[in-house]
């Protein structure tokens, strides 16, 4: 599935797109805004669980690797899409 870029991004980031249990949207916001500069979230489509994250240039490793954990203690995540701009 192929999501429509509803706005431009900055030029320097990695977007991901990520399906998630809506419930857990927030979770999610909450966690990567505690990681000064990683990335930012954004909501495409709550009730699909769609989230659009912005990953600052650099921090792509860094933010797989808390991804995977998220997943490991029980937030999962699935990518949609990734595209480095």
């Amino acid at each position: 599935m192929t999501v429509k870029n509803q706005s431009a991004a900055p030029t320097d980031t990695t977007r991901v797109v990520l399906r998630l249990a809506p419930a857990q949207i927030v979770d999610l916001h909450c966690l990567i805004e505690g990681y000064d500069d990683l990335a930012v979230l954004r909501t495409l489509a709550g009730v699909e669980g769609l989230v659009e994250i912005l990953v600052s240039p650099g921090s792509e490793e860094e933010f797989e690797n808390l991804r995977l954990a998220l997943c490991r203690e029980g937030l999962p995540t699935t990518r949609v899409e990734e595209e480095t701009r």
